[in-house]
């Protein structure tokens, strides 16, 4: 089994940069692609939300 490849480092421009809301690893929050979850917390964070939609969608068939 394969280990996932860490992504490369984010480049913070001055004043855009923050902790991430989840770790607190340094990361682009504000400006344009500013988010409050880094980019592996945001990955985590997008799989859960995909897996839930999974599980809803199986078992809400006419709702």
């Amino acid at each position: 089994m394969s280990r996932p490849v860490p992504a490369p480092p984010q480049v913070i421009p001055s004043g855009q940069g923050g902790p991430c809301a989840k770790c607190g690893k340094a990361t682009l929050r504000y400006g344009v692609g500013g988010n409050p979850l880094c980019p592996s917390c945001r990955a985590v964070r997008e799989a859960e939300v995909a897996a839930q939609k999974g599980a809803r969608s199986g078992s809400s068939a006419g709702v």
